[in-house]
């Protein structure tokens, strides 16, 4: 009958498929309690870094430096998101002309830029996004690159 049925090795005993289900719930059990604990602010990270994600995508994960989908589409939508600034925080964002950009995203008082429509239609597009951020007299800039495949129709070339 297979691995499924077949004996854990090392423990001379079989499982069942129903004993799996009952360990895999409690897995999830426990990912969801230890998921819905809070950090708190003085053991979270606090340097601040740029941050996308690319929409639709098979997960919702912001990546630093570099960020991709492994879901073709003939649109995305980009985000690129500030994580971790403090104080009363302004922002200057530097992206390439030719993009849509949401309303209310990358302004001087947003940590977010949001590209709306971006397609990659029979060629690869690479979306480089700089923030510039003003805390007090000192400024840090920091980029990130968003990249989508080709794609032909909803499908990658």
């Amino acid at each position: 009958m297979g691995l499924l049925w077949g004996t854990l090795t090392g423990h001379g005993r079989p499982f069942t498929l129903i004993g799996m289900l009952k360990k895999l719930v409690m897995l999830a059990a426990l990912i969801v309690a230890f998921g819905t604990l809070s950090i708190p602010a003085s053991s979270a990270s606090s340097a601040p870094s740029l941050t996308c994600n690319i929409q639709p995508s098979s997960d919702d994960i912001f990546s630093s430096g570099f960020c991709g989908t492994n879901v073709g589409a003939s649109s995305y939508g980009v985000v690129f998101w500030l994580q971790g600034a403090s104080g009363s925080a302004t922002y200057t964002w530097t992206y390439p002309a030719g993009y849509t950009v949401e309303s209310g995203s990358c302004t001087s008082t947003s940590d977010l830029c949001v590209f709306d429509g971006v397609s990659a239609n029979a060629e690869d597009v690479s979306l480089t996004v700089s923030v510039a951020v003003h805390v007090g007299g000192t400024t840090t800039s920091y980029s990130d690159t968003a990249f989508m495949s080709a794609v032909c129709g909803d499908f990658f070339c």
